[in-house]
């Protein structure tokens, strides 16, 4: 979601029960929500009222801010947890990277794919991150 919002509101990223946000330089508030449902009152633009009003109790200047803009997008979450590195089969020269928690993993995941990918090599560090492992799986 985003927010027009004056300048220097948030200095850092906050994330509490209520809410995650941070602001750009241009004074946007950036706002996350997790996603519920389908209903009426669970849609982008409900949700982004809402976290309006739980951004304008928790923060002091804050409670005139106005949505701009709402939508709902769904995390890269395997099934299992674990991220999935590495070519895909049958596909000549796709080379995936997905997981969430994308921050804390992002450093070492784009060391070690990038060497994959730059020098060529296959590493076994990466081996339980293959897409492979579902494919060998019986539909429940």
């Amino acid at each position: 979601m985003r927010y027009a919002a004056r300048r220097g509101l948030i200095r850092s990223i906050i994330s509490i029960h209520e809410m995650e946000a941070r602001q750009a330089e241009d004074g946007t508030l950036l706002a996350a929500q997790d996603y519920i449902d389908d209903s009426d009152e669970n849609q982008a633009s409900a949700i982004a009222l809402r976290a309006a009003r739980a951004i304008g109790h928790a923060l002091d200047g804050a409670d005139a801010i106005g949505p701009q803009y709402a939508c709902i997008g769904k995390r890269p979450m395997p099934a299992d947890g674990v991220p999935i590195i590495g070519y895909l089969p049958k596909v000549n020269g796709a080379y995936v990277c997905v997981m969430h928690p994308g921050v804390t993993l992002a450093a070492i995941a784009g060391r070690l794919a990038s060497e994959e990918l730059v020098m060529g090599k296959v590493l076994a560090a990466l081996e339980p991150c293959r897409q492979e492992r579902f494919l060998h799986r019986r539909a429940p």
